[in-house]
């Protein structure tokens, strides 16, 4: 009777057995496929979190975001030619090392009346455009970012 019983049991196990492998064979062969979560830069949400980097990281040693460095060197200087230059190279500096082979604008519309800072890229031959507002004091940037 043991024998007869361990016999049903081997037989039942086995018979599970072929019945997952045909299922897994089945599902693999179906297997619809994953989205790639790739390192690709998406602009639409890379401009946002620039701005929003620049705006509240400190980037020097006292406690100096980017966007109020830019702002004290324009005040300071009187928005003056040297005073855009050197905001353009800080600006240039960090968006070249965070999105290297991307194309950007930094503008400044208030006070400056749409000034452009610093470019290494022309807006009118880029299909997507995205962009990015920030105000510090009585200056507002835009970032402009593209492929």
């Amino acid at each position: 009777m043991d024998q007869k019983g361990f016999l049903a049991t081997a037989d039942a196990i086995f018979g599970l057995l072929i019945i997952f492998i045909l299922i897994s064979a089945v599902l693999n062969v179906t297997n619809t496929p994953m989205p790639s979560f790739s390192q690709e830069i998406n602009p639409e949400q890379d401009v946002q979190d620039l701005m929003e980097t620049m705006a509240n990281n400190p980037a020097y040693g006292d406690n100096q975001t980017i966007l109020t460095e830019i702002t004290i060197h324009l005040l300071s200087q009187n928005n003056s030619d040297d005073a855009l230059a050197s905001s353009g190279l800080i600006v240039a500096d960090f968006l070249n090392k965070t999105v290297p082979g991307m194309k950007y604008n930094f503008t400044e519309t208030q006070q400056l009346n749409g000034t452009t800072i610093v470019s290494n890229g022309e807006m009118e031959d880029a299909k997507n455009i995205h962009s990015a507002i920030r105000h510090v004091g009585n200056y507002t940037f835009q970032l402009y970012l593209w492929k």
